[in-house]
């Protein structure tokens, strides 16, 4: 006999490690899409600010908090006599006018 206050529910067994470990994979299947994703739209940002940057006819570097250099365009590849290349991740050196460098606290004139 059956009670008819009992509901028929029925008790989900434990899921099993392999169903477990299924749902792991689709979460970082997910995961690792969402940072393609991500990494694609920086890398086409950089693309676009890069060739911004390029069109400049001023000379610009940029550099970081600890004055190692970030970014150059040609122009300024050009003043300073070196490959954009050579000068990434290199010390400024002196051969720019402080005066002409633009900072957080400052605009450049």
């Amino acid at each position: 006999m059956t009670n008819p206050g009992a509901s028929d529910s029925k008790v989900c067994p434990d899921p099993s490690p392999a169903t477990e470990t299924e749902r792991r994979i689709s979460r970082l299947h997910e995961e690792l899409a969402a940072v393609q994703s991500e990494l694609l739209a920086c890398q086409d940002s950089h693309e676009r600010n890069h060739s911004a940057l390029c069109a400049i006819a001023d000379g610009i570097a940029i550099v970081d908090t600890r004055g190692r250099v970030t970014c150059l365009n040609p122009v300024a590849s050009h003043l300073i006599g070196c490959k954009e290349v050579a000068c990434l991740g290199r010390q400024r050196t002196g051969r720019c006018h402080p005066s002409m460098v633009a900072t957080s606290a400052r605009s450049a004139p």
